[in-house]
């Protein structure tokens, strides 16, 4: 407060000054006295004072030193005033927002960077990060519950709340342009992910089994974006649509049977030949993914070990994995994929692996609040053949007008896995899911690529597997139907 008083009082003498009183002379004794004026600065003063004044305008009243001081002072009491009457304001509008409105606001700062993120990743372009950060990549709290399954049998649980899953990201540019990398580790899955998706799975422990929090780990060669990329390390695989969206990006709670892990289900008569999930997420390796002829086209293809998530190569041969998309307009796209390689099954025998897919995808922006996508995919485990598909549908009940505004999503979903096609064995799984999404937030910040969203999730499935081991069926998690609530955070 002095100091502000002193420099308003330095700039207010030389201006209005034309005379010296006798309290003037007083008041600049005590200003020299105090060192808030030098002598350099009081004789000039005294000096000016001296001069021929310009006569006052006709009504004028000229203000002494002492009123234009008070004035100051009395303007700054005023703003202080001012200034903790808007920080009071400021708490008492933070308490009555409250811990949540205020979280949601901190996740969507009004930025002309954020925009309205489509229900769909493979429609949206992304720009890298520049700086290297960390953030929660994805975090899912949620209740299941499986009427008429048998909970006397260790490890089965009708119901239950889970922290599913919990993800911590690590990305961004280390070369400015040139070399991007990220990392994700998922301290906490309880869903069937994670080290579950990998060949060496079904190897004992002690034998390469697989190990680690790693989930991605990789870094991209940008050599020109879009056009081309090389990225190397632990990565998702390069087929169909689903193995290529992250977990809280799913249009449901479960994934496909495309990427689901069957063998989890400890004790049923399939597990002698499913060699983990029909494709797994992720694996070790390279690729090359870009665009082609401005978005028309899509494509990617790599080499990779074959034998899954954070394990050594379970054999000397690698796997070719491909994807290559068709795009002619805005909200309609087509793909196949394939998959050619060498497998160790559960009793490590070497054999043929290989798969082939298609997929497409039809969104809102070419059907108005509407969305279509469905794959299937054939493919040979040695003498083994295993045939799914699935098709989904979308109507947006609310469709979400800005990245804050919320959005009401109805999802149907229809899906079968044929096991062992033509053998004494057969297995058929076959699975009707109804959900609803409800988004509080489903935005993306352009300028770092980061895609934000909370969204809770209702869902029913119904499902049925003609399993031959009829002593299993109690406790055939595949078999009874299921209900879950699922809320989902990214950031």
């Amino acid at each position: 407060m002095r100091l502000k008083i002193a420099s308003l009082v330095l700039a207010i003498l030389p201006v209005i000054v034309t005379s010296a009183s006798a309290d003037d002379r007083r008041i600049l004794d005590v200003l020299l006295k105090k060192g808030i004026i030098t002598q350099n600065e009081y004789d000039e003063i005294l000096k000016e004072a001296a001069e021929e004044p310009k006569p006052p305008a006709k009504g004028e009243t000229k203000s002494s030193i002492a009123d234009e001081i008070q004035k100051a002072v009395e303007t700054q009491k005023a703003a202080d005033k001012q200034k903790a009457t808007i920080d009071k304001q400021a708490v008492k509008e933070g308490q009555e927002k409250g811990f949540l409105r205020a979280l949601k606001e901190g996740f969507t700062p009004s930025d002309s960077d954020y925009e309205k993120a489509p229900y769909t990743p493979m429609l949206l372009h992304l720009r890298r990060q520049e700086r290297f950060g960390f953030h929660l990549h994805n975090l899912e709290g949620r209740y299941s519950d499986q009427a008429g399954l048998n909970t006397d049998i260790p490890g089965n649980t009708k119901s239950q709340f889970q922290v599913a899953t919990a993800e911590l990201e690590a990305s961004g540019y280390i070369f400015p342009g040139l070399l991007f990398a990220q990392v994700v580790i998922e301290p906490r899955d309880n869903l069937g992910r994670g080290l579950g998706d990998s060949i060496a799975k079904n190897i004992p422990p002690g034998n390469n089994a697989p190990s680690g929090i790693l989930r991605d780990g990789f870094a991209d060669l940008v050599l020109s974006e879009p056009e081309m990329v090389i990225r190397v390390g632990q990565q998702r695989i390069p087929f169909g649509i689903e193995p290529q969206t992250p977990g809280g990006l799913l249009p449901f709670t479960s994934r496909a049977y495309l990427d689901l892990k069957l063998t989890r289900n400890p004790g049923l008569d399939n597990t002698k030949f499913s060699n983990a999930e029909f494709i797994q997420e992720r694996d070790i390796g390279v690729q090359t993914r870009g665009r082609l002829w401005g978005d028309k086209f899509d494509y990617a293809l790599g080499v990779f070990n074959g034998a899954g998530i954070n394990v050594s190569d379970t054999n000397n041969s690698k796997d070719f994995i491909g994807r290559l998309g068709f795009n002619p307009h805005r909200g309609l796209r087509f793909g196949v994929s394939g998959y050619e390689g060498t497998q160790v099954d559960i009793q490590k025998a070497s054999g043929l692996r290989n798969r082939i897919g298609g997929d497409f995808e039809l969104t809102q922006d070419l059907l108005p609040r509407f969305r279509f996508m469905g794959e299937a995919a054939d493919g040979r485990d040695g003498p083994f053949e295993r045939r799914t598909w699935y098709l989904s549908g979308f109507y947006e009940l609310i469709p979400q007008r800005t990245p804050t505004s919320p959005g009401l999503l109805l999802g149907v979903r229809y899906e079968e896995m044929k096991q062992n096609i033509g053998g004494s064995d057969d297995n058929i799984y076959d699975r009707w899911t109804f959900g609803l999404n409800y988004y509080f937030l489903n935005a993306v910040k352009m300028s770092s690529g980061y895609w934000q969203q909370v969204k809770f999730q209702l869902e029913y499935e119904i499902r049925k597997h003609n399993s031959l081991s009829a002593a299993a069926n109690s406790t055939d998690t595949f078999a009874h139907n299921f209900l879950i609530a699922q809320l989902t955070v990214r950031y």
